[in-house]
């Protein structure tokens, strides 16, 4: 079947980084103009021109992959010519997602692949050595960006293991200088910039002093014609973000080569510096103080930051302090200013999460009356909002269900006590068990390691071995499960009803603790605090549900206590009913 010669076609242009684009031979002006002229010579009308700066060996190429899109899109009637300067052009990975996509599209006769540079276009009826050539062409491509990047990995390993600053644009305060070292040889330098690096130390010391805060100082810096490296003058970002650089005390962040993170690295003196390390501590310390988000929480200190989970999504429901007071209708007494709403923080992941979850009517559809979204609807988590009063009253209510008097305590003292005397007994028994069997197996072990060293049987010594190496696991085993026994006659029931007093007393133990610790209890108690208020359509089809209600799951042993009928097990006791000797060997009823 003869070719059929494409009419039109697009031409993609790419380097693959900025500073590519203008070098002579790779420049994007250097190959659309090439390009160009192969297509009026071939006859081929251009329908498109897409010209990149991105790489193709990183992965990075949602551009690169709009621009073969787009090409698709254009080959759906007829067949296109896609023209690109070179093979490595197209990508350095001949299994890459976008060569598979050209192949199968090449090999359905939709598109041609047409290179410039060799003046060779692949299609469907292309001889196979010349698709193999050109894949060939794709994994050296591949194979020497590998090396390039190797390369380049191990000089920045060398230089961080040196404390020398691998390189890039110098922060604001130095100036980047070569030094002819004879021979041809520069040596690149970082050096103290003579007209701003005094304003640095300034900066610092203006804010240590606990006067100014990073708005005055950089309208100071201003007035005294300070600018940034890029010749801007200063702003207040610009001022804290100078402030938090640890590269003017001699440290400086930079990507771990092997892993990709981020880390701190040592200078070593390899550039001046420009801040006493005291003076920069000093700055972090007030930096941390005066962070507004701290200094509100500390100020506010709410109840239940971060124990409220949003029953809709499950996000987590954040406090937020009114600015002013809201009354009841039917009071007149202030309510709570304090509440708790939804962080909706699914449409973080996808924006349109909410919708597509429970549908275009629910109490968190709203319009938005600001901002570029001022008129469209949104659709945020039907969570509405709870007063922190409400919440607090659910939670007293639930320690209120485990709160139990004295008597009821002394009652567990009687049983723990009774309870432990009799698993004495049981667990005393085990032990001489278990040691009359450790003694056995002692002497077996013994005369097994002198059979073993008389033995000359090849075979028969190589069983006697595996049946050694087995008797002394078990031996361990033993020794473990001895002094798991031992341990359990050391157990202290007094302690054990001091703690049951906790679990059973958290009402007390709650009302006693300030804010932070209350949420400290309040985080061993419960597992999980569950909000739920506003209407959604939790099916498709189904009708608007109504929901209102606070839930929770306590963690052990809470969930265990809670469970147990206490008032009605201390009836059975109190009534005479107390355990027997048959039934003592029953599981207890305290773990």
């Amino acid at each position: 079947m003869p070719r059929i010669k494409a009419k039109k076609g697009v031409i993609i242009a790419r380097v693959s980084t900025k500073k590519q684009a203008g070098e002579d031979r790779y420049s994007l002006p250097t190959q659309l103009e090439r390009i160009r002229d192969y297509a009026s010579k071939n006859e081929i009308e251009i329908l498109e021109e897409f010209a990149l700066a991105e790489s193709a060996f990183k992965g990075k190429r949602k551009r690169f992959k709009n621009a073969i899109a787009r090409a698709f899109e254009l080959a759906y009637f007829e067949p296109l010519a896609i023209m690109f300067f070179e093979e490595d052009r197209v990508t350095r990975k001949a299994v890459s997602d976008v060569m598979v996509e050209l192949e199968q599209a090449r090999e359905k006769g939709k598109i041609e692949l047409h290179f410039v540079l060799d003046n060779k276009a692949i299609h469907k009826n292309s001889p196979p050595g010349d698709t193999l050539i050109f894949r060939i062409k794709c994994d050296v491509a591949e194979h020497e960006s590998a090396i390039r990047s190797r390369k380049v990995k191990e000089t920045i390993r060398s230089k961080l293991s040196q404390g020398l600053y691998p390189g890039g644009m110098t922060h604001t305060g130095y100036l980047n200088r070569s030094v002819d070292m004879g021979n041809g040889v520069l040596k690149k330098e970082i050096i103290a910039d003579p007209e701003r690096a005094p304003f640095i130390e300034k900066c610092f010391r203006l804010y240590a002093s606990d006067k100014y805060s990073g708005k005055q100082i950089a309208n100071i810096l201003r007035k005294e014609n300070f600018t940034m490296k890029t010749g801007k003058p200063p702003t207040e970002q610009d001022v804290y973000g100078i402030l938090r650089d640890p590269f003017y005390t001699g440290k400086f962040y930079y990507r771990n080569p092997d892993t990709g993170e981020r880390q701190l690295y040592s200078a070593n003196g390899s550039y001046p510096e420009l801040v006493d390390k005291v003076l920069f501590e000093k700055v972090q310390d007030l930096l941390d103080k005066n962070n507004s988000r701290s200094k509100g929480y500390e100020k506010n200190n709410f109840k239940f930051r971060g124990l409220i989970t949003c029953g809709f999504c499950g996000c987590v429901l954040t406090p937020e302090e009114m600015s002013r007071t809201y009354k009841d209708k039917n009071s007149k007494q202030a309510q709570d200013s304090i509440y708790y709403h939804c962080t909706s923080g699914r449409t973080y992941e996808d924006p349109d999460w909410y919708r597509k979850e429970f549908g275009e009517k629910h109490s968190g559809v709203y319009v938005s009356k600001k901002g570029k979204d001022k008129g469209k609807t949104k659709y945020a988590c039907p969570q509405k909002w709870w007063k922190e009063s409400e919440i607090e009253e659910f939670i007293l209510s639930k320690f209120e269900d485990m709160n139990y008097g004295e008597e009821m305590f002394d009652w567990f003292r009687e049983v723990l006590k009774t309870d432990y005397e009799e698993r004495v007994e049981i667990v005393k028994a085990q032990i001489i068990s278990s040691r009359k069997e450790l003694n056995r197996n002692e002497k077996v072990i013994g005369a097994l390691v002198q059979n073993i060293a008389m033995e000359t049987d090849v075979d028969l010594r190589a069983d006697m071995k595996k049946e050694y190496t087995s008797l002394k696991e078990k031996q361990e085993s033993l020794k473990e499960e001895l002094e798991g026994l031992e341990a359990a006659l050391e157990s202290d029931t007094d302690e054990t009803v001091s703690k049951l007093v906790f679990c059973c007393n958290l009402l007390d133990q709650y009302k006693r603790l300030d804010p932070e610790r209350k949420r400290d209890l309040l985080s061993s108690v419960f597992i999980d605090v569950s909000a739920m208020r506003g209407e959604c359509r939790r099916e498709k089809k189904g009708e608007i549900e109504k929901f209102d209600y606070l839930d929770v799951e306590w963690a052990e042993p809470f969930a265990t206590l809670f469970e147990i009928n206490f008032e009605e097990l201390y009836d059975q006791w109190a009534e005479g009913q107390n355990l027997t000797k048959e039934n003592s060997m029953e599981p207890s009823l305290f773990p």
